[in-house]
């Protein structure tokens, strides 16, 4: 039995899981070297077949010198330059207030004919490829020594520092143009089809699950994603197909990656705290080890449900008390929580996160109108497909650092309301949510990040981080805590290579993101209440107190998680 738990536990390690992902990427390319054989029936020669070999091979592992990948980034570069150029050109003069000059333009070599600047970047031939071979580069495994070696590179040379700042720019503002142009083909889908496009979805999903016609579709986290797929995926895909020259474009291509990326987010929360940073001093191997080594959990449980109250109300003290103390118990009831995200170009992680949560309301805050209009309008479709409850998702048009982010139930009285039940106006486009989480967008920079937080959310205790590390770099700024931050790091998500690559440290990491993620997530803890908070927890149970048996009510790992701020 022994062994057994012990090979439980290794499994659950996260440099277990890394090993595991990096074994499988090596059979796999040992299987393409055995296959010769294969060559006669393929009409391949056993050169071809070993080059094939090491193209996989490559595909995971970056051998290449330093010089050869600053090449590529230089040279990726320089394509996208032109169009790079134009689109800011564009932008200064949509941003100008008085502009009598014509509009810029680029000549777009796919179409043969001059287009407005605005689409410099939108979805090509040459964007496209361009960009898949930039974030090629960061889904490979680089190892310690080569990870060092590039970023000293980067910084010594200014025109590869030139190109990867530039190169960032271009990424996010090129994602910005696709989600546009994807969620463009879905209003398309759907207006052309007012009267059965809810038809069309459900014929969809009947077909992906097995279900037949006339059978009710389950009420399930499962059919409700499914149908969110069917309205960005496969009912455009399905009108380009019928009709090419009606849906010109491209349909979204990354919604399977958002699922797994969304379920490994939320384990941050519902993790407790003390399990997570194994690194640190505070941490408890499983709930089990802060459950037997704090006793004084049971006597607060024991506390609650003793009073002299009816069974219902015992209960809600009861689960006060859960919910008070995510460090010990994960956090809890999501679907009655709050989350708010900044960044709605194309709120797929929103929409995900309130369909995982069993229908937690969700805050969407962009400060473009085209942004927010969309956004406003896809939750308008998926409110009514069943795939979002009615009034549970909102998006608030402003400046994330114009927004004041406090815990629900802490906004004052007596300001004017707006249409969500948790956002107050409070004067020159200043805004109040109460919010339980706050989500912050990989592509914000991280002046912005540090400011969000600490001026901002400084009234709310967890903000979550989409973050990179290693060669993900390349493509997103990196955001670290700064030294008096109110914020300390209380969890880390992140794909298998970022592990392997040591990246991301062993013992800061909470659950293994899939592979096909550039993106990490970090959760940060707010500082500033953690002794007030100990102070509530220990009440008529302090540390010096011992149980029967001579056991310290709280130990001091635990203690630790309150007093290291």
């Amino acid at each position: 039995m022994e062994e057994m738990k012990q090979a439980t536990e290794r499994m659950q390690d996260p440099l277990f899981k890394a090993q595991k992902w990096q074994v499988q990427k090596e059979l796999l390319t040992h299987a393409s070297l055995q296959s010769e054989t294969l060559a006669e029936n393929q009409n391949l020669s056993r050169q071809d077949i070993r080059a094939n070999a090491q193209q996989a091979r490559n595909h995971f592992i970056e051998e290449r010198p330093v010089e050869e990948i600053a090449g590529q980034i230089k040279n990726l570069h320089e394509k996208l330059l032109p169009r790079w150029k134009a689109f800011q050109k564009h932008s200064k003069w949509k941003n100008a207030s008085h502009n009598s000059n014509p509009e810029p333009t680029f000549y777009d070599e796919e179409k043969q004919q001059e287009r407005s600047a605005e689409f410099a970047l939108s979805p090509s031939q040459l964007v496209n490829e361009s960009l898949n071979d930039f974030v090629g580069m960061t889904l490979k495994v680089y190892d310690k020594n080569k990870l060092k070696e590039l970023d000293e590179y980067i910084k010594s040379d200014k025109a590869t520092n030139d190109a990867v700042k530039d190169l960032r720019q271009i990424a996010i503002h090129a994602e910005e143009s696709m989600e546009k142009e994807a969620l463009g083909l879905t209003f398309k889908a759907v207006e052309n089809n007012p009267d059965n496009y809810k038809q069309l979805i459900e014929n969809i999903v009947r077909e992906k699950n097995g279900i037949k016609e006339g059978e009710p579709l389950p009420d399930t986290k499962k059919i409700k994603t499914d149908k969110f797929e069917a309205l960005v995926v496969d009912l455009p895909k399905q009108m380009q197909k019928e009709n090419p020259s009606e849906y010109e474009g491209l349909v979204f291509k990354y919604f399977k990656n958002y699922p797994p990326l969304v379920e490994s987010e939320l384990k941050l929360l519902t993790t407790p705290l003390l399990n997570q940073m194994s690194g640190s001093d505070y941490h408890h191997k499983d709930k089990q080890d802060i459950i037997e080594n704090n006793p004084g959990i049971e006597q607060k449980l024991k506390a609650a449900t003793s009073k002299n109250l009816p069974d219902d109300e015992k209960q809600q003290e009861l689960q006060k008390f859960k919910d008070n103390n995510p460090e010990i118990f994960g956090m809890q009831d999501l679907d009655k929580k709050t989350f708010t995200f900044v960044g709605a170009g194309f709120p797929l992680t929103g929409i995900l996160q309130h369909i995982q949560t069993d229908g937690a309301k969700i805050n969407l805050i962009d400060y473009d109108e085209q942004a927010f209009n969309n956004a406003k309008k896809l939750i308008g479709i998926t409110d009514s497909l069943g795939i979002t409850k009615k009034g549970k998702v909102k998006v608030l048009q402003a400046d994330a650092r114009d927004v004041e982010y406090v815990k629900p139930g802490n906004s004052k009285q007596g300001q004017e309301n707006t249409s969500s039940d948790n956002l107050q106006y409070v004067g020159r486009k200043k805004y109040k949510i109460e919010t339980d989480v706050l989500d912050l967008a990989s592509a914000l920079p991280k002046d912005v990040t540090d400011a969000i937080m600490q001026k901002n959310a400084k009234g709310i205790d967890m903000v979550r981080k989409r973050n990179v590390s290693g060669s993900s770099t390349l493509l997103y700024e990196r955001f670290d805590i700064p030294d008096g931050s109110i914020f300390r790091l209380g969890g880390h998500v992140t794909p298998p290579q970022k592990v392997l690559s040591g990246a991301s440290p062993e013992a800061n990491i909470t659950d293994m993101m899939s592979d096909i993620n550039v993106n990490s997530d970090d959760l940060y803890v707010n500082k500033t209440n953690l002794q007030e908070k100990e102070s509530k927890l220990t009440s008529n149970t302090p540390s010096s107190e011992v149980s029967e048996g001579g056991t310290l009510l709280w130990n001091q790992r635990t203690l630790n998680y309150y007093r290291n701020v």
